[in-house]
C-alpha cells in the first residue's frame, strides 16, 4: 500500500512537470444543445492528448456542459477540463489528478454575453511514455434562455396594459458600448413599465466527485428609457434582486452622467430611486443602469418597475367669510361695549348709594 502511494505521488509529480498542450486546436466536431458524446484520451503510446468540441450559442443564454472523466487503463493521469473562448483562454476550468480506477464529474455553466457565442469544450489527459494512461470521458450540453427585457409591460391604468417583446439577448453593460443600447417603450405621466433581466456571478461549488462552476462577464445592464413628462412630475424606479444578491441602480442622463443612484441595503432587498423633473421633458431619454454588487447565486434574475406619476395639484386657498359683514360687526361690537360701560357705571352708582351712612334722628330732651 505504501509503495502504491509513493508511486502515485511520483507519477503526479512527473505529470505536473509536463507541458500542457495549447487549447487553440481545431474542434473535432460541433455539439448541439441536448447532444452527448463519448470518447477516450489515449494518444500515441498512451501519452495523453487533447480533444476539443465546439458549442455555438446565442446571447442571453446559460450554457451548461456536463463532463465525466474516468480512468480506463494503466497509470494515474493529470486531467484538465473546461470551457474556453474561441480565440483561446479558459473561461472555467479544473486541473486535477485522476487516480487509477477513479472518476471525476464537472458541471461548467457560463452565461453567454458579448462575443462569447462560440465556445470550446476542452478535454486533456496529461501523460507520457514514462507514465502512460488512458482516460475515458462523457460530455453533454444543454442551454437555457435568460434574455434581458424579453417581455416589457406598460400599464396606463387599471386593466389597461400593453406588452412588448425586445429581441436584445443580453443588454450592454457600458454606456459607450459599440452596441446600441436597448430602447424600452416610451412612457408618459400616469404610466408604469415593468420587465425582467439577468446578470451573472462567478461561483464554485465543490462536490464529492468534482465541482460545479458558474460564471459570466455580465455584471451590468443598461437600458434606454424614452420619457415625456410635464414639469414637477416624479419618476420612481425599483429594482428587485433575487435572494442572496444585492444590486445598484443608477439613473443617468442621455450622455451617461449619473443623476441619482441607490443600492440594496441587504441581500434580496429592492433598490429604489426617486426624482422629479424641474421642467417639462418632451422626447427625452434616460438611461437605467443595473449593476451587480454581490451574489451567492449564479443567475441573478432581477425585475425593474418604473412609475411616472403626475405632478401634484396646486393647493387652493380657502377664503374665510365672516358670518356678519364688517360694518355690521363693527356696530355690534361698539353697541356691546357701550352697554358694558353703562352697566358698569350704574353698578358703581348703586353701590355708592348703598354704602352711604344713614343720619341718626335728633333727640330732644
Amino acid at each position: 500500500m505504501r509503495r502504491l502511494l509513493i508511486a502515485t505521488i511520483l507519477v503526479a509529480a512527473i505529470l505536473a512537470s509536463i507541458h500542457v498542450p495549447a487549447i487553440g486546436q481545431e474542434c473535432i466536431r460541433d455539439l448541439t444543445p441536448g447532444e452527448g458524446v463519448e470518447g477516450e484520451l489515449r494518444g500515441p503510446e498512451n501519452s495523453g492528448e487533447t480533444h476539443t468540441y465546439c458549442v455555438r450559442v446565442e446571447e442571453g443564454s446559460w450554457v451548461s456542459v456536463s463532463v465525466e472523466m474516468y480512468h480506463k487503463e494503466l497509470l494515474t493521469s493529470r486531467i484538465i477540463t473546461g470551457i474556453a473562448q474561441e480565440g483561446g483562454g479558459f473561461l472555467l476550468y479544473r486541473d486535477e489528478v485522476l487516480p487509477t480506477g477513479g472518476s471525476k464529474a464537472y458541471s461548467y455553466n457560463w452565461y453567454v454575453s458579448g462575443s462569447d457565442t462560440n465556445l470550446r469544450v476542452i478535454l486533456t489527459s496529461v501523460a507520457n511514455r514514462l507514465a502512460p494512461s488512458v482516460v475515458g470521458y462523457r460530455v453533454s450540453v444543454s442551454v437555457s434562455k435568460a434574455v434581458d427585457a424579453g417581455r416589457v409591460v406598460v400599464k396606463s391604468g387599471p386593466g389597461m396594459e400593453e406588452s412588448f417583446t425586445l429581441n436584445i439577448g443580453d443588454a450592454p453593460g457600458d454606456v459607450y458600448s459599440a452596441e446600441a443600447l436597448p430602447e424600452l417603450p416610451k412612457i408618459s405621466q400616469g404610466q408604469s413599465l415593468g420587465f425582467a433581466g439577468h446578470l451573472s456571478a462567478n461561483i464554485v461549488k465543490e462536490t464529492e466527485k468534482g465541482a460545479e462552476l458558474y460564471g459570466g462577464r455580465d455584471t451590468s445592464d443598461i437600458y434606454a428609457l424614452p420619457v415625456e413628462a410635464p414639469a414637477n412630475s416624479r419618476i420612481n424606479i425599483t429594482v428587485t434582486p433575487p435572494k442572496g444578491a444585492t444590486l445598484l441602480v443608477v439613473l443617468r442622463s442621455e450622455d451617461g452622467a449619473a443623476l441619482v443612484s441607490a443600492a440594496s441595503r441587504k441581500a434580496g432587498e429592492p433598490a429604489t430611486i426617486s426624482t422629479s423633473f424641474s421642467k417639462a421633458v418632451k422626447d427625452g431619454r434616460l438611461l437605467i443602469d443595473v449593476q451587480l454588487l454581490r451574489s451567492d447565486v449564479p443567475d441573478v434574475s432581477y425585475t425593474v418597475d418604473v412609475v411616472l406619476s403626475e405632478p401634484p395639484k396646486p393647493e387652493t386657498q380657502v377664503e374665510f367669510k365672516p358670518p356678519f359683514p364688517e360694518s355690521q360687526a363693527r356696530t355690534i361690537v361698539i353697541g356691546f361695549s357701550a352697554t358694558v360701560i353703562a352697566v358698569t357705571i350704574a353698578s358703581v352708582v348703586i353701590g355708592w348709594f348703598r354704602r352711604r351712612p344713614e343720619r341718626q334722628p335728633a333727640y330732644y330732651w
